[in-house]
Formats: structure tokens, C-alpha cells, sequence
């Protein structure tokens, strides 16, 4: 799918439901669509160009996992500057990279067991945040 040509359309509500935020991203920047090869790097949102990687399937999962958890890595320290005795997302981080280095069945449990209590730690921080507004 390296070839397919991203558009509106593609992107609607009918096909992949991209949000609004980022259909009008695509839109200002490709109006006449754009390749994976063209658009990827112009992201300026990890979140955007992994969900669009994923709709587009042009990674396999272990690619998935593993550019998912170098972008995790890279914020990290954010998050730990707030959360310092948080260790959820980076065990989480952790779990993926042995997932996609040595994959087993345990490996992908720990990994989804990771991911969900990253996740929690993440919603924890936002209703924290939240309140404090």
C-alpha cells in the first residue's frame, strides 16, 4: 500500500473517519491528495502519522509497535517530569520493544497489559489536569 494515494474522500466519514482537525490539516497542506511516501514526512504530529500508517496498512504490526513505542520514548521525559513515580508508560515502552525484539505469546501479553496501564496513567493525568483547571 506504500503507492496509495491519500485523499478527502479517503478520509471522510464513510471510509478511514479521520477527525476534522485532521482532514483540514491534509486539506490546506495535499488538496489534491498525497502518497504515504509524500505525506508521512510531513507530519508534525506522531499520533497522526501513526493512525494514518495503521489505516493505510503500510506497516506490519511489529513495525507498528515498534515506531509507536520510539515515539513514546521520545516525549517520555515529559511525562516524568510531572509523573515522576509513574512508571506505567515507560514499562509500557519496554513491553513493546520486547515484544516486537523477541515476540512471543508472554511478550504480547506484556505488551497489552503495559499498554493498558500506560493508558491509565495517561487518563489519570488528564483528569488530573482537569481538576486543576
Amino acid at each position: 500500500m506504500k503507492n496509495l494515494k491519500i485523499t478527502d474522500a479517503l478520509l471522510s466519514p464513510e471510509n478511514w473517519n479521520a477527525c476534522k482537525d485532521g482532514r483540514d490539516w491534509f486539506n490546506a497542506r495535499f488538496p489534491e491528495g498525497a502518497t504515504l511516501k509524500k505525506l508521512l514526512p510531513a507530519f508534525d504530529r506522531a499520533d497522526w502519522m501513526l493512525w494514518t500508517s495503521g489505516k493505510a496498512e503500510a506497516l506490519s504490526k511489529r513495525q507498528f509497535v515498534w515506531l509507536a513505542a520510539l515515539c513514546a520514548e521520545r516525549v517520555i521525559g515529559e511525562f516524568e517530569k510531572k509523573y515522576p513515580d509513574d512508571k506505567r508508560p515507560r514499562q509500557a515502552i519496554e513491553a513493546a520493544k520486547n515484544y516486537v525484539l523477541k515476540p512471543s505469546e508472554g511478550a504480547a501479553a506484556d505488551a497489552a497489559w503495559a499498554a493498558h496501564a500506560a493508558w491509565a496513567a495517561a487518563a489519570d493525568a488528564a483528569r488530573a489536569a482537569a481538576h486543576a483547571a
